[in-house]
């Protein structure tokens, strides 16, 4: 039988993990939209699905319950209005799920990601459809894993997983702090670049072949002193050519992660 009142208690819980105070006591959080929840589900961390079939934005959602169902998922149905309750989406497709923490230690990376490293490591953003956005570049480009440093952004936010359209369940994510990336990138051989409108070179005359961590910053504040003043680091820059003074940090890190990509692909 569906659970139809937004006053249960089982909704008012899942509600509550909107905040990311709850999320951090609980250790779980929801997981909403059927493309998100699939690739939470492919990598193992789905623990509960609540579904509103009168929500269902497509058939083939219900081969996706039976998928659920058959890996011993829990699976709950809830009316419409509970699933508003629950829900961030102004239009809903009929799916939240809730998932197993994902976030990584850095020695992830030393265990499971040896060769030729391409890491991206955001510092204190302050938006997470920003954080959700370089995921998914992160993702797309191949590179090894996603580094939250010093975390403003939860990535456990539902925005930042939305914004990611779930390619944060398809590429490590490794939460630590600054002084800890540098010490990892110095004791690996990483070669640092950090991106500042106010970088000495343009970010293609840099050699992004060998092993690389590319640094962002938040919008408001840019990279904090602790990179652009970091001995071990090479700032680069994207030329301005109109009156913008920055881009937008997704769109940065996308510009300059495929360059990377595009260096690298030249030498294969």
């Amino acid at each position: 039988m569906a659970l139809e009142s937004k006053n249960n208690p089982k909704i008012k819980f899942l509600d509550k993990l909107k905040k990311k105070s709850c999320r951090e006591r609980y250790k779980t959080y929801l997981i909403e939209g059927h493309r998100e929840l699939m690739r939470a589900f492919q990598a193992n961390l789905v623990t509960e699905v609540y579904f509103c079939q009168k929500l269902f934005t497509d058939n083939t959602f219900h081969g996706s319950l039976e998928k659920l169902s058959s890996a011993n998922i829990p699976m709950i149905e809830v009316g419409e209005q509970a699933y508003q309750k629950i829900s961030i989406r102004e239009n809903g497709d009929g799916l939240i799920g809730l998932g197993k923490p994902f976030v990584k230690p850095l020695d992830h990376i030393r265990q499971e990601e040896p060769g030729n490293p391409l890491i991206i490591a955001a510092e204190s953003l302050e938006k997470p459809s920003n954080l959700g956005a370089i995921i998914r570049t992160a993702e797309s480009a191949g590179a090894t894993a996603l580094a939250v440093l010093d975390a403003s952004t939860d990535p456990y936010n539902p925005n930042t997983i939305r914004s990611s359209q779930g390619a944060i369940f398809s590429i490590p994510i490794i939460g630590c702090s600054s002084i800890a990336f540098d010490e990892f990138c110095h004791s690996n051989g990483l070669k640092i670049i950090c991106t500042t409108p106010h970088g000495n070179r343009i970010y293609w005359e840099e050699n992004l072949t060998n092993s690389l961590a590319i640094i962002v910053g938040s919008e408001a504040r840019g990279l904090s002193d602790f990179w652009l003043r970091n001995t071990n680091s090479i700032s680069v820059k994207i030329p301005q050519l109109g009156s913008s003074d920055s881009l937008n940090v997704s769109v940065a890190t996308a510009v300059v992660t495929y360059e990377a990509v595009r260096q690298r692909n030249l030498i294969l």
